[in-house]
């Protein structure tokens, strides 16, 4: 296995930790404060591997038509996991992580299309600017939930709520505007 492969892997395989210790305050009584840190030790790691993965399959050439499909299932898995979190917390609104969802499914739709036709889609522009979106949104969300859940600067925290509030309007928008992008890369053929 490529060293790119092994990071997108680690994405996936440190996504439901995230899950796991974003409520383990809850769901095994642990002080908030460890849950809070290991899930922005967590964030981080997830982040951070999908900055390099890229990285190293380029500087490697090591690209692949198999790291370009894991590539884009591990940022959903990630990215919906964390949405997941924070519309379960009541921080989210649920209709900002459908929009996110119905994209991801979008998406993987018009990847199986293109599959079908010996085409392994690469991410698009869109793509990439979506994923430094979402990952913004991640990391404030986080960060607001993390200051709330440790009742910590409460003086950051109204204008931090509003920076987290546009973040997710722009994410539904991001989301519905980047899966119109990837369909129009689609040309459906007569007879599909």
């Amino acid at each position: 296995m490529t060293v790119p492969n092994m990071l997108t892997f680690l994405r996936i395989i440190l996504s439901p930790f995230f899950l796991f210790f974003f409520f383990a305050d809850i769901w095994l009584g642990i002080p908030v404060w460890i849950s809070a840190i290991v899930t922005i030790i967590i964030f981080g790691m997830i982040e951070i591997s999908d900055l390099l993965d890229g990285y190293y399959a380029r500087k490697l050439n090591q690209t692949t038509d198999l790291g370009k499909m894991l590539d884009q299932f591990s940022d959903s898995v990630s990215r919906l996991t964390y949405f997941l979190c924070f519309t379960v917390f009541g921080r989210m609104p649920l209709w900002v992580f459908c929009a996110v969802l119905y994209r991801d499914l979008g998406v993987a739709f018009i990847r199986q299309l293109m599959a079908r036709r010996g085409t392994a889609m690469a991410a698009r522009w869109s793509g990439k600017l979506k994923a430094l979106v979402y990952a913004a949104t991640g990391l404030f969300g986080l960060a607001a939930i993390s200051l709330t859940r440790l009742s910590l600067l409460p003086v950051v925290l109204p204008v931090l709520n509003i920076i987290v509030d546009i973040l997710f309007v722009t994410t539904a928008a991001t989301a519905v505007w980047t899966l119109i992008d990837y369909a129009s890369a689609l040309r459906i053929k007569k007879g599909e």
